[in-house]
């Protein structure tokens, strides 16, 4: 046999097997660094796990947290009120302390102008405050809270000049059959309409003053025109005019800093409000709203089946009407 013969039997063997040995050493040493580099699917979940053989019960208890309850249990005083179905007209909806009067009213209010209280009966006795003539009118309750709360204020204030510039105006000008002023429907006075607004005048201007402000819920007023309530009353702000919305809704509207039309809005949106008053502890007030059946010339509303609950009936001045009643707590 030749050295060249020789040479190729021999290297090709050995090619061979040192081919077949690299390949079987680099597949080992892959294998290995696969298994090495590889991330258990579940690995942080067995690290962070408590041992199965620790009971749960080792665990402080947490403190349970009461479930949300349910919107038909929200109100408690409303659930427990006995009511009855009674109708009212769609022709008063622009009567009532909650009355919001515009000049694009489709209904204006109808006062019964021999109801109305005059301020001079107060005035004449008292002389706390002064006129800007002789006839000036309002509802009787509304005139009572007016006099008590300017009374309030000239108490506070004592120098003062302090008057009842006007108060009830009706529609056509006239008042009992006589001529006077008419009602501006572009201007704030269009709420002297409502029976349940007057318009203070004569008095300076002054830090002292914001006691009108203030202190008006108290006596079931509020400032009709707020400040920087425009966007929602349509007149800026007016120090003078002040309206008589009863206790039940002045607390809350000031409680929340709310304009009549602000509060009229949430009633709306919400159907019922009720709240604890901090005037008078032990009464709660629960207040309804009602939308207008526009399919009738009437409207159903709930009021109390005991007439010995006490309840008032207003209409928003266009589309529902409040019922608001006193409850005992």
């Amino acid at each position: 046999m030749s050295n060249k013969q020789s040479f190729k039997k021999i290297g090709y063997t050995d090619i061979i097997a040192i081919i077949v040995g690299i390949i079987m050493i680099v597949s080992f040493a892959v294998g290995v660094s696969k298994i090495s580099s590889t991330d258990l699917p579940f690995e942080q979940d067995i690290s962070s796990e408590e041992p199965s053989d620790i009971s749960v019960s080792e665990e402080p208890e947490q403190p349970s947290v009461p479930e949300q309850k349910p919107v038909e249990n929200k109100y408690k005083y409303y659930n427990e009120l006995d009511l009855k179905n009674t109708f009212v007209s769609n022709s008063t909806v622009a009567n009532g302390v909650l009355s919001v009067i515009t000049k694009n009213n489709a209904v204006f209010p109808t006062v019964d102008e021999n109801v109305l209280k005059s301020f001079y009966s107060y005035t004449n006795k008292h002389k706390m405050y002064g006129l800007s003539d002789i006839n000036q009118y309002a509802f009787r309750e509304a005139a009572e809270y007016f006099d008590k709360f300017i009374i309030s204020f000239c108490t506070a204030v004592p120098d003062n000049n302090i008057l009842i510039d006007k108060g009830y105006v009706s529609p056509d000008g006239t008042f009992k059959g006589s001529i006077v002023n008419n009602v501006d429907f572009d201007s704030q006075d269009i709420d002297l309409m409502s029976g349940y607004t007057i318009r203070l005048g004569r008095y300076p201007k002054g830090n002292e003053y914001s006691y009108l402000v203030d202190q008006s819920y108290k006596y079931g007023i509020v400032q009709r025109y707020p400040d920087n309530r425009e966007n929602y009353t349509g007149f800026g702000e007016s120090e003078s005019i002040y309206r008589y919305v009863g206790l039940e809704h002045s607390e809350y509207m000031n409680y929340y800093n709310y304009s009549l039309e602000e509060y009229i809005d949430k009633l709306r949106t919400e159907k019922v409000i009720e709240f604890d008053s901090d005037l008078f502890p032990g009464i709660a007030y629960v207040t309804c709203y009602f939308p207008v059946d526009v399919e009738s010339t009437e409207t159903i509303i709930k009021v109390p089946f005991e007439d010995s609950v006490n309840y008032t009936i207003s209409g928003d001045g266009t589309r529902g009407f409040i019922v608001t009643i006193t409850v005992n707590k």
